[in-house]
């Protein structure tokens, strides 16, 4: 007689999961609360004990990218952001996230085709995520005529779109649009060191 059959199932992290999602959850009070060193802790908690989880990782790498400057740091948010895209390809926003990292790093030519793939998957919800994005890179790359496209193209759909916005789009897409005009009021290829 053959021994019994046995199956066993590997759930990896995914029994931390709801644990994670409510870590993510808090993060969110926390950084609506202004509270950011508290929302970072959560995130870092939250992709410790379910490292697959994608939303997570982006949510840690959007946070060290856009957060207070004291918070920021690009060269830990690019992993976590690669990390996102890695689990999850299919998010445009986990896109957006890596573009964002790679532009915040000088790395304006990698980022580009990120940016764009992000704003081709948005299909018209958050374009102007990539495009202040993509105009800050084609500046830095020498571009000027298609960073000033970019730029008017994202200062549009965020006109257009801005009574249908919650009040932290409208405060980082404003963020945003300050700092790509600061970035295209240099000369075209310019990058600060």
């Amino acid at each position: 007689m053959p021994p019994p059959l046995s199956i066993h199932f590997d759930l990896g992290d995914s029994e931390h999961w709801a644990e994670a999602d409510a870590l993510v959850r808090q993060a969110a009070r926390h950084s609506r609360g202004n509270e950011h060193a508290k929302a970072l802790a959560a995130l870092r908690k939250a992709v410790e004990i379910a490292p697959s989880q994608a939303l997570a990782h982006n949510n840690l790498a959007w946070l060290l990218l856009t957060g207070p400057k004291e918070l920021r740091d690009p060269a830990q948010a690019l992993p976590e952001a690669r990390k996102a895209v890695e689990l999850d390809a299919d998010q445009a926003f986990y896109h957006n996230t890596l573009g964002v990292a790679l532009y915040r790093l000088g790395q304006f030519a990698e980022a580009v085709p990120v940016l764009e793939d992000s704003l081709r998957a948005g299909v018209g919800e958050t374009d102007a995520f990539d495009l202040f994005f993509l105009a800050m890179c084609h500046h830095r790359l020498g571009d000027a005529a298609k960073a000033s496209d970019c730029r008017r193209r994202a200062a549009s759909w965020f006109e257009s779109h801005k009574s249908k916005l919650t009040a932290g789009w409208i405060a980082e897409l404003t963020a945003f649009q300050d700092e790509a005009a600061v970035v295209l009021a240099e000369a075209p290829g310019h990058a600060k060191k």
